[in-house]
């Protein structure tokens, strides 16, 4: 993702036999550790749908 973009991840993150823990990492693009570009806000939304276990 790019720190002024948008992007999306589609794909299953869990198998519905798995151990119920999985791991999302996000790498942004452009984004520095000095001012101005240093900071954003990001929202994420996950969503879950299927079966409990």
């Amino acid at each position: 993702m790019d720190r002024d973009g948008d992007g999306s991840f589609r794909n299953t993150i869990s198998a519905p036999d798995g151990d119920a823990l999985d791991m999302l990492w996000m790498v942004i693009i452009n984004l520095y550790t000095q001012p101005p570009n240093n900071l954003r806000e990001f929202t994420l939304t996950l969503d879950c749908d299927g079966a409990p276990a």
